[in-house]
């Protein structure tokens, strides 16, 4: 502290004041960035910081859309912590409303090369979608949590899909020759 001064600030009232307009540059490249996303509706979120904590509030049609804005928020290279407050549009219950959405998820699982048909099982409870079953591969398990997340009324999902072990090619090849794999194959 020097003549008053601390680093350059005249008193705690300017530091509070930089802070708050970094703060604000934070919330602005934020909206930015749900801008230039063409998942997240920027006009249907609120953006707060404090501090470089961005709180974000609002309504989303889906989960993509959630999870889409809390992935641009957090890729802000300021931003400390994303505090997610987002609500999804109809999370309240009704009478049949997880068997719609159920049946919808199996509907984009239909129309989604990537996933087997009829390979996975689908329960919806109050919006928090269940994901269960085996996938040959890795990209299928993926594609279906991506698939369920863009249905409308889907809350949470918990991908309990399991991924089938792969038999390595070098047990493959003694089965295919009738030789063990480490031997040689000279005259």
């Amino acid at each position: 502290m020097l003549n008053g001064r601390v680093n350059g600030m005249t008193d705690r009232a300017r530091l509070q004041t930089e802070i708050a307009r970094g703060d604000d540059m934070l919330a602005y490249m934020i909206r930015d960035a749900f801008a230039d996303d063409r998942q997240v509706d920027p006009d249907s979120l609120g953006v707060a910081v404090r501090s470089g904590v961005v709180t974000l509030s609002g309504w989303s049609p889906n989960l993509a859309m959630r999870e889409a804005a809390v992935a641009a928020a957090g890729r802000i290279r300021a931003v400390r912590c994303v505090v997610d407050e987002i609500r999804i549009f109809g999370s309240a219950a009704d009478k049949g409303r997880d068997e719609r959405i159920a049946d919808r998820v199996r509907k984009m699982f239909a129309l989604d090369a990537a996933i087997p048909t009829d390979a996975f099982e689908v329960s919806v409870v109050h919006g928090c979608v269940a994901l269960s079953g085996i996938a040959e591969r890795a990209y299928q398990r993926h594609a279906a949590r991506r698939a369920a997340a863009r249905v409308g009324g889907v809350v949470a999902i918990a991908n309990r899909i399991d991924v089938a072990p792969q038999t390595a090619p070098a047990a493959i090849l003694p089965s295919l020759t009738g030789t063990p794999h480490n031997s040689s194959l000279r005259s």
